[in-house]
């Protein structure tokens, strides 16, 4: 893939808004929290580089060092080993899917594709087993207490 300005990778996103793009993130968020998959620099690492997919919905070719100086203009900052490591840690996950590109034969900078969350169907639940039923309200009286408090007042 060669590089070039971010409107040539248009064709790799998979969002078709920014609401829908940033819906799917939420939830791949969810389980990120849910289940300690990122440290804290890392969702740090991952939040910058969303905010940097706005323009091409789920699309970044922004070089690693712009995006990790972004993070010190906030005062947070997070180093490009961290950076890395949640790459592939993403990666692993099925969250991003990073294309290198080449310019005059040699390796320019990577675009990074941020995958839909994917539905239960995808992810190989069975969606027979997964229908959850509502849970049946039962009115709840307050208790009836028949013991007044009193106060002595000590003057």
């Amino acid at each position: 893939m060669k590089s070039g300005n971010i409107n040539q990778f248009k064709h790799l996103s998979k969002f078709h808004s920014l609401k829908q793009f940033n819906s799917s993130m939420e939830q791949w968020y969810v389980d990120i929290h849910k289940q300690k998959l990122l440290t804290k620099s890392e969702l740090i690492a991952l939040k910058r580089l969303v905010r940097f997919s706005a323009s091409i919905f789920g699309v970044c070719n922004a070089k690693i060092g712009t995006i990790v100086s972004a993070t010190h203009n906030d005062n947070i900052g997070i180093s490009r080993s961290t950076f890395k490591r949640m790459l592939l840690k993403t990666q692993e996950m099925n969250l991003i899917t990073i294309h290198h590109t080449f310019n005059h034969g040699k390796q320019g900078h990577s675009v990074y594709v941020f995958s839909d969350y994917p539905s239960k169907d995808e992810a190989g639940l069975n969606s027979s087993c997964d229908v959850v039923e509502p849970l049946q309200q039962e009115e709840i009286e307050p208790p009836k207490t028949s013991n007044l408090s009193k106060t002595n007042k000590y003057v």
